[in-house]
């Protein structure tokens, strides 16, 4: 299934509410031209270098160099022949294995999974006046070029998914949410309250503060939803 076409179409076939501000047009640009790169994989640091440390602190401390006391008995300091390191007693140490602590991050989205996300956005805006009736669902599958099995299913298996803002808004990866937002915003007309009201859970769920939630619907041309 792809993704990408079924966002596209669905963008480019004027649903009812639909803005022709830049702003869906520009998201879909982007995923388009590879927006979500992967982050160069940054190597582990260089292990130190245990003998030249060991050297160097030699030097600060004088070590290797033959002690009064060790001249007395007419003995001298000899550095262990072997690599392992040891104690002063010339024991060799148990080396601790290294444990990585640190938490990998996760693989970015593929730009046909991040279409998937804002497909779902799209449909659950249609949500927001209550269910999506027969013909409404008749008339989005018609806006699709891709009418194979497998993204039939999947539209209907998104039609007959409860609404759950919260849920929506933590299946995003962090760096997504303005996107979603503008998505969401090309479906709805906001001119009756339930999607006003939808649009404001969906900002406060995704984090987005008033004035970047504004500038989405001064992009589109879409009534504001916060007064200054």
């Amino acid at each position: 299934m792809n993704a990408i076409d079924i966002l596209g179409s669905l963008l480019g076939a004027g649903q009812p509410g639909a803005k022709g501000g830049g702003g869906a047009a520009d998201i879909l640009a982007e995923i388009l031209g590879g927006a979500a790169k992967a982050s160069a994989p940054q190597g582990n640091p260089r292990p130190s270098d245990a003998h030249t440390s060991a050297k160097q602190l030699e030097e600060m401390l004088g070590v290797g160099r033959e002690s009064a006391s060790a001249s007395s008995r007419g003995t001298q300091y000899q550095a262990p022949s072997s690599s392992i390191p040891t104690d002063i007693f010339g024991q060799r140490k148990v080396q601790e294995p290294k444990i990585n602590l640190s938490v990998p991050k996760p693989a970015p989205l593929s730009q046909n999974d991040q279409a998937v996300l804002f497909i779902r956005a799209m449909i659950n805006s249609a949500k927001v006046d209550g269910e999506i009736s027969d013909e409404e669902q008749k008339s989005i599958l018609g806006q699709i070029g891709d009418t194979s099995p497998e993204t039939i299913k999947f539209l209907r298996a998104e039609f007959a998914r409860p609404l759950n803002v919260v849920e929506y808004a933590q299946s995003l990866p962090v760096g997504m949410e303005l996107k979603a937002y503008a998505i969401s915003l090309t479906a709805i007309s906001v001119d009756t309250k339930e999607e006003a009201d939808y649009l404001r859970q969906l900002a406060k769920a995704l984090r987005i503060t008033p004035e970047q939630c504004n500038q989405i619907h001064q992009q589109q041309n879409a009534p504001l939803m916060y007064q200054a």
